[in-house]
């Protein structure tokens, strides 16, 4: 039910641009943090979560924004692919925060890391 209630309140926050809104719904949904991730995981969270805000038409070479896309393509690679696709070139920013999300949310559930209601 945590990740039930809390999904809509984010896609709200992002939807209306609230980005300190979006933030704390980000924050609350911070406690999946299975047992081991892979040695980068923590800092591709953080490049992802703080660089993929608003898609910009054409990615500039050396951006954040770029950085971020590396960054989600990595995990996806290493840790999420087990759970969810993630399209890096075409899916929304909030897709695919969304779907990293799951990933961490399935996998904290495989390790009975959570209680599922």
């Amino acid at each position: 039910m945590y990740l039930i209630d809390t999904i809509p309140k984010l896609c709200d926050c992002i939807e209306s641009l609230d980005s300190a809104g979006q933030y704390e719904q980000e924050r609350k949904i911070d406690v999946f943090n299975p047992i081991g991730l892979h040695q980068m995981a923590h800092y591709e969270l953080e490049k992802i979560f703080s660089y993929l805000i608003e898609k910009s038409k054409y990615v500039p070479n050396g951006s954040n924004e770029e950085w971020g896309l590396k960054m989600a393509k990595a995990f996806y690679d290493e840790f999420a692919l087990k759970w969810v696709f993630i399209d890096v070139n075409n899916m929304d920013y909030a897709e695919i925060k969304l779907l990293v999300l799951v990933a961490l949310f399935m996998e904290c559930k495989e390790q009975n890391r959570l209680e599922i209601r």
